[in-house]
């Protein structure tokens, strides 16, 4: 029986074609999808490949040679760049995979994997070093997705459970340095479960949505609005000093409730409750808040009047 052979790709060489190391360098920086480069101690460049010309807007890789990064990529990315080329050649020590990012003029962000190892002479003389840096955007983007949708609810887009305790934690280490208190604020949204069995569950996302929008937009910069259950936003403000300002701060959240622009909004609840708002004075970390029992929340169950508790925080 004759069996058939797959066919396999012969690649041959003109003989006149001579493989040295010069054929091979050249074909190394003219077809190379990375951008290589060379530098001298000065950190000027003495070569540059074809693609990282073409990234920079030269159609010659000649036209780079003798620029530094200041010149190329602006004083601040510039100087960053240049003392990291200072530490390799002063201390003989290659870096590897090191991320970067710099801000284009368009606005976007160009994220890259640069790896740099010093150039020795034959003394064993540093004279310079080698880089090649590779574009890691596609990369970067699809990590960033998968990092927001490990760290935040996928219907509100609020921070969740683990982003909302990791925060906490960054809350109680200021606190504790400082001697400052700050407050979290438990909410539920009154009259919600009736929204969802008169309208249904797509309404009821919604308003949801709605609700998160609306008390993220009545957010200082530093305050964090989280979702840790189905139906419960929580509020973490940052460090206060009285408590006077505690209690401003729960009139500002149904009061950002308080009207309805959209016909689907119309079927918002109008109030919420806020079975505790604590005044913490720093523990040592937050498992106690996470244990802690809701005292003032079992006073606070009067669907459609605004109202809260304080607890006393350890």
């Amino acid at each position: 029986m004759l069996r058939a052979h797959p066919r396999r790709k012969v690649v041959t060489v003109s003989p006149d074609v001579s493989l040295d190391d010069g054929f091979l360098f050249r074909s190394l920086m003219e077809t190379m999808v990375d951008s290589i480069y060379f530098k001298d101690r000065q950190c000027r460049l003495v070569r540059v490949n074809r693609k990282m010309a073409l990234d920079l807007g030269r159609a010659d890789p000649e036209e780079l040679i003798g620029r530094t990064d200041i010149e190329l990529f602006g004083r601040e990315f510039g100087e960053m760049t240049m003392l990291d080329d200072a530490r390799i050649m002063e201390t003989d020590e290659a870096i590897i995979g090191l991320t970067e990012s710099r801000q284009l003029e368009s606005g976007q962000v160009n994220w890259t994997l640069t790896t740099k190892t010093p150039l020795h002479d034959l003394s064993g003389t540093v004279v310079g070093l080698l880089g090649i840096t590779r574009e890691i955007n596609e990369l970067k983007r699809a990590e960033m997705t998968l990092e927001h949708l490990a760290t935040h609810d996928t219907l509100t887009g609020l921070p969740n459970r683990y982003l909302m305790f990791d925060r906490l934690n960054q809350l109680l280490v200021r606190a504790a340095r400082y001697g400052l208190s700050f407050a979290i604020l438990f909410i539920d949204l009154d009259g919600f479960k009736r929204i969802n069995d008169s309208r249904g569950h797509d309404v009821g996302d919604l308003v949801l949505r709605g609700v998160a929008e609306r008390l993220t937009r009545n957010l200082r910069a530093a305050d964090t609005v989280a979702q840790t259950r189905p139906r419960s936003p929580i509020r973490s403000a940052r460090p206060w000093v009285c408590r006077s300002r505690c209690r401003a701060a729960t009139r500002r959240s149904p009061s950002a409730l308080a009207s309805a622009s959209t016909p689907t909004m119309a079927a918002m609840p109008r109030s919420c409750s806020r079975p505790p708002m604590w005044r913490c004075t720093a523990p040592s970390d937050d498992a106690p808040l996470r244990r802690r029992p809701d005292p003032a929340g079992v006073q606070v169950q009067d669907p459609g009047r605004p109202s809260a508790r304080f607890a006393r925080g350890r």
